[in-house]
């Protein structure tokens, strides 16, 4: 709210310089006070930052550098000038004078009701602000203070006809590289500033083109501009491509619903790449979900489980589904099987990320207090709102409820209105004491009788009365799928606070965590005890299922996720098509395949060799679904010409151009990865590190290297019966694994972005347990390898080390290695050429007969 001018201000009718005076007292900032400063004419007005003596913070001058930097760019608050004065009581005070923007700023904006709130408002907010971070990171800075309040909304010009409302960034932060104040992460803030304004949206008043938007904002902004600073850091996101992303997704829900008017189908293979953008669509749930997943009946054994998988490998659509919410919004149960003998309840870690975008850097006793409170608030807001789909009661029904609510929250929890609805009211309660939670200030207060559910035991407490009292309960045990609780979305400091409440034991109550892999979690439980394995979770690798699962299984459960997707392209839909029909067969073997590329290697010729086919897709599943529903709809994309003229087999080049660029871009995203130490306690320890990505991608392809040369030029081994070329994108220690502290951050950074994937069923040599290694099969293709894994390179604990540290000389090493082993396969060229198949010229898998230039 516009503070009033106080006729007492010491700082009204201060002389700033030959110019300007402070005129007019406008509002009070974070550390000053704003003024309207007059200069010689009357229209000659600029805003006034006036900061006493005492509360300049150190670093002041870094904001004025930046926006020094920025000067010129649209949408950034002009500096003028700075300098001191003393006020009229003759006390010294700072001055900083800028443009002034006639109008509110956010925050005041959204607390005025008359003021209209669309999507078209939200979306040129997070355009501009984007382009501002752009400009932002073409000169090296960040905000570093991006929140409401510094978000102005300028008045309409009145001198220019039908001028809109502008959008104006200012009070950029002090924090930097050049002191020791630490920044706010820009886009997680971005992330809560665009979340908090599409919750205020009634999807009802939205039209049909917004709706849509709206949809895909939401998989925007959860999936893309999180990943900025998790992934690349906040100073070296290519924010240039998110606001193509963002226009693109514009012109999608224009196109989309300008379909959708003229009744057309507008289904495409590629909908919904993240979960959450099904939302409740009723049809797409039932066309879409697949029941049979692997690991489905170890994740739904009545014990706590971490299930841990690439982004994009289905567990946020396997959590929602599996909940008694989802079952009556849809009208039936999910079919997976084992889901009538619990009740399910979900909820995903990033309302963290939106109601606490930034945590201090240190959490002490009371932070984790009111963190706690805010996560029992957060299940009991999802126990209510399932409770809601169960239609309307009598109020009696619900009078457990409320006595429940006033036993956990004393003289807090309002006094139920006469004849009001419990439920309603309940509800109610909770979302405002989730946004007291949320806005009150960390450390202010502390103790059971600010925070009643900071507590360890009410989640056990809450699930007795429900046993007790709700009849769809009954004594069916509760699972809470706790979805993305992965670091640094959960920051380290405050996984300790709620691992003791995750990992309790208990009998009727049972957590499923979803994270990204093994060590992207923390392992502290209660009183800084380690969680251990088997005793206080299992844990499932839906990578290490995959590696597991027959080829059977495996063509079965994909065939069921594309069928439905085949058939929403225009060209094929009704004809009932499943992989294998658009695909086509892959007509030579993983042998056949690796004598070609011998041959071709050790005569010299150049021969291009087409990946395709059915066996070749699954081939390059490795448990990221996400990744294949883009293969497939690059595929089908490239082949739309022929799909349109009648054909429903792809050719081959096609394939094998779109596998083959599925594993480059796997590589580049590796390249552009950080290292997780530098930000695993959250964005304020982010910081420009070394090129950790860089070395990841050298270590790939110093393996990839080492396997293609013993396929290519090592000694035939004997595989599937016969002597064939060595065939490995397995790697495994035949020692003791025990790495030093210089390898293990690369080793981990490897199983954390999956470009390894963890055998957890491991391996015993010489009675120890040693781990194997699997390459991403997406990197097949495009390493130039075949799927067969009968092989694997075999590597000592120090030479496995050698090549996480130093793997730009770790193949040749290896040469010089098998050299003077007498090793080199070229002996063996001439039985390779006797033992090839004489299948090798069929159709599939062929040399390229196009000639070269």
């Amino acid at each position: 709210m516009i503070e009033t001018e106080s006729a007492d201000d010491a700082y009204v009718g201060t002389k700033l310089n030959e110019t300007y005076t402070i005129a007019k007292f406008i509002n009070r900032g974070g550390i000053g006070k704003i003024y309207l400063a007059e200069g010689l004419t009357q229209n000659d007005r600029l805003a006034c930052k006036v900061i006493a003596e005492g509360d300049l913070r150190y670093g002041w001058e870094r904001e004025l550098e930046k926006v020094i930097l920025l000067r010129g760019v649209p949408n950034v608050v002009p500096y003028h000038a700075h300098g001191s004065n003393f006020d009229k009581n003759n006390r010294p005070f700072y001055w900083i004078l800028w443009d002034y923007i006639p109008g509110l700023n956010l925050r005041e904006y959204l607390a005025a009701p008359s003021w209209p709130l669309d999507l078209a408002f939200v979306e040129e907010i997070l355009k501009t602000i984007l382009k501002v971070l752009h400009a932002c990171k073409a000169v090296r800075i960040s905000h570093g203070d991006l929140h409401e309040g510094n978000i102005l909304i300028r008045d309409p010009d009145q001198r220019i006809p039908n001028s809109p409302k502008t959008i104006w960034i200012s009070d950029f932060g002090y924090g930097g590289s050049h002191n020791k104040v630490v920044p706010k992460d820009d886009f997680r803030q971005l992330f809560s500033i665009t979340a908090s304004l599409m919750g205020r949206l009634e999807q009802a008043d939205l039209d049909a083109r917004d709706k849509l938007m709206l949809q895909k904002l939401y998989g925007f902004i959860n999936k893309r501009l999180l990943e900025v600073d998790a992934t690349q850091g906040a100073y070296e996101g290519n924010v240039e491509l998110l606001l193509n992303e963002l226009e693109a997704l514009a012109i999608d829900a224009d196109r989309e619903s300008a379909a959708a008017s003229k009744k057309e189908d507008i289904k495409t293979p590629g909908d919904y790449l993240f979960a959450e953008a099904l939302g409740y669509r009723v049809e797409e749930w039932k066309d879409l979900f697949v029941p049979e997943f692997p690991a489905a009946e170890d994740l739904l054994s009545r014990n706590n489980v971490v299930l841990t998988g690439a982004r994009g490998c289905g567990k946020t659509m396997s959590f929602r589904r599996l909940t008694v919410f989802m079952d009556k919004v849809i009208g039936e149960p999910s079919k997976v099987e084992g889901s009538d003998q619990f009740v399910g309840f979900y909820l995903n870690c990033r309302e963290f990320v939106e109601a606490f975008p930034w945590l201090p850097k240190k959490i002490g006793p009371a932070i984790e207090q009111q963190l706690i409170q805010y996560f029992h608030l957060a299940w009991l807001s999802e126990v209510t709102k399932t409770m809601g789909q169960f239609g309307i009661e009598q109020i009696e029904k619900y009078d457990w409820l409320n006595l429940f609510m006033s036993r956990s929250f004393g003289n807090r929890y309002a006094t139920l209105p006469e004849n009001a609805n419990v439920l309603n009211h309940v509800r109610a309660f909770i979302e405002n004491e989730k946004e007291r939670c949320r806005i009150t200030k960390f450390g202010k207060y502390q103790g059971i009788q600010n925070w009643p559910l900071a507590r360890l035991d009410f989640l056990d407490l809450l699930q007795a009365q429900l046993e007790a009292n709700a009849r769809w309960v009954g004594e069916k045990p509760m699972y809470m799928f706790l979805d993305d609780y992965t670091i640094p979305t959960v920051v380290k400091d405050v996984q300790k606070a709620l691992n003791p409440i995750i990992f309790k034991r208990r009998s009727k109550l049972f957590f499923k965590v979803s994270t990204e892999s093994s060590n992207s979690f923390s392992r502290e439980g209660l009183q800084g005890k380690p969680l251990e394995l088997h005793q206080d979770f299992e844990l499932i690798d839906l990578a290490t299922e995959s590696i597991h699962q027959d080829p059977q299984s495996k063509a079965k459960f994909l065939e069921r996720i594309f069928k439905p997707r085949i058939d929403r392209h225009p060209s094929l839909k009704g004809k009932s098509l499943g992989l294998r029909n658009v695909l086509g067969k892959m007509s030579i073997s993983n042998n056949e395949l690796a004598f070609l590329m011998r041959e071709a290697t050790q005569r010299g010729k150049k021969k291009t060799i087409h990946y395709h086919g059915f066996e070749a897709f699954i081939g390059m599943w490795s448990s990221d679904v996400r990744i294949m529903i883009q293969m497939l709809v690059d595929i089908l994309r490239e082949a739309n010409g022929n799909l349109r003229e009648g054909k429903t087999k792809v050719d081959s080049e096609i394939q094998d151009r779109v596998f083959r660029s599925a594993g480059g871009e796997l590589l580049t995203f590796i390249e552009s990865v950080r290292d997780p130490t530098l930000w695993e306690k959250g964005p304020s320890s982010t910081k420009i590190g070394e090129p950790f990505g860089v070395q990841l991608k050298n270590i790939v392809e110093a393996f990839v290297n080492v396997s293609r040369y013993e396929m290519t030029q090592g000694p035939l081994v004997s595989n599937q019966g016969r002597m064939n070329p060595k065939q490995a994108f397995r790697l495994e220690i035949i020692d003791k694994f025990d790495l030093n502290s210089a390898s293990i951050p690369f080793y981990e950074g490897l199983v954390r972005w999956h470009v390894f994937l963890q055998d957890w069923r491991g391996k015993s040599v010489r009675g120890m347990m040693t781990p194997r290694l699997y390459l991403n099969r997406v990197l097949i293709p495009f390493s130039k390898l075949t799927f067969s894994s009968h092989d694997h390179i075999h590597l000592n604990n120090q030479q496995f080390q050698q090549l996480l540290v130093n793997p730009n000389e770790f193949f040749d090493a290896w040469k010089r290695h098998k050299k003077r082993k007498g090793s080199h396969g070229k002996a063996h060229s001439g039985k390779d050429m006797k033992k090839r198949s004489p299948q090798l010229e069929i159709a599939g898998l062929q040399l390229s007969k196009k000639k070269r230039k």
